[in-house]
């Protein structure tokens, strides 16, 4: 993050915000990890607003349909929190957080013995803990963040959580989560709609490189598991449903 947001590298690229579905999502949960992973006085300068405030906080849209929409609308969004663009900023990679959400899918699938409801609530302890967000006891009495005692919308609850707790951990595994439960929704913008898009994309092609210099590999993995048709929109095998 230091060479896209901080101002003191020549390059920085300070159109560089959260993403509208994150914020939004945070605001929709009351989730105080909003003001650890965002800033209205970071790297951006100083943004209108009160800091401890959710309203004061707006991310940017997917699918805008030129750079100056891109630009327009970021002038307005809140930043990236300033410690992630130090030159010394870590950052995780496999948290304990994730893998205790993990568990807890595990459990509510029946795959493992153990108790989702305790693997649910201390990820989200752990999220917390890891990003320095406070208020933790009054969110897990949130009734949107209670476990639920039906299994589909435990299912739910879990994976927004490892979502709303894998900011700048963990972009392909909640990518992997999107296309195997749908979670978080992800709007269609008209930038989007007007050329086409009705659906993100559910893979990565294979690239030139492969295509190049192996020829036979690619072409037989291509003709053998996607139908022939190398396309971003192409579920891989483990993705069985279409997202809305």
């Amino acid at each position: 993050m230091y060479y896209v947001g901080n101002p003191d590298y020549a390059s920085a690229n300070q159109n560089f915000v959260p993403n509208q579905v994150l914020v939004e999502s945070l605001k929709a949960y009351r989730d105080n990890r909003l003001f650890a992973y965002c800033d209205l006085n970071g790297y951006k300068g100083d943004r209108e607003g009160d800091p401890d405030s959710f309203d004061s906080y707006f991310g940017v849209p997917f699918g805008l349909a030129s750079p100056d929409a891109v630009y327009d609308v970021a002038a307005n969004c809140c930043s990236v929190d300033a410690r992630y663009c130090e030159p010394q900023a870590t950052y995780g990679i496999i948290t304990t957080a994730r893998t205790l959400l993990v568990e807890a899918e595990a459990a509510t699938l029946g795959w493992i013995s153990a108790d989702a409801n305790a693997l649910y609530q201390a990820g989200i302890r752990a999220s917390f803990a890891f990003s320095g967000a406070d208020g933790v006891d009054a969110y897990l009495q949130n009734p949107k963040v209670i476990l639920s005692s039906d299994k589909a919308e435990a299912l739910k609850q879990i994976v927004m959580q490892r979502f709303l707790a894998g900011f700048l951990t963990d972009g392909i595994e909640a990518w992997s989560d999107w296309r195997r439960y749908n979670i978080p929704e992800l709007p269609i913008e008209p930038g989007q709609a007007d050329v086409g898009i009705t659906v993100y994309p559910y893979r990565m092609q294979y690239s030139d490189a492969d295509k190049q210099y192996n020829v036979a590999n690619a072409e037989a993995a291509i003709r053998t598991y996607l139908n022939g048709d190398d396309s971003r929109w192409q579920r891989v095998w483990w993705d069985v449903a279409d997202n809305d």
